[in-house]
């Protein structure tokens, strides 16, 4: 390995990422990371699911699926904006 900073090798001798960036997380810290990871899958299932009920509006007409996940993107930060400004 070089003593260069390789741009696809974070772990480099020049890398501006630690070796803590790289390495495994500490044990108290994979329940939260486990918990994160949940909460993302929920979050992507939630916008496909939104996605999917906006093609089928439309009646699955090909070439604006990038649209329909955007929007449903949109839609779903707003309702969950919505759900926070009330509590």
């Amino acid at each position: 390995m070089s003593d260069a900073f390789e741009p696809d090798n974070p772990a480099s001798a020049d890398s501006p990422i630690s070796d803590a960036a790289v390495t495994t997380p500490h044990e108290g810290h994979e329940p939260a990371e486990e918990g994160l990871q949940a909460l993302m899958a929920e979050l992507h299932h939630r916008i496909a699911v939104a996605a999917y009920f906006l093609a089928e509006r439309r009646g699955f007409a090909p070439g604006h699926e990038l649209d329909d996940w955007l929007a449903a993107e949109d839609a779903i930060e707003e309702e969950d904006a919505a759900r926070w400004s009330e509590d």
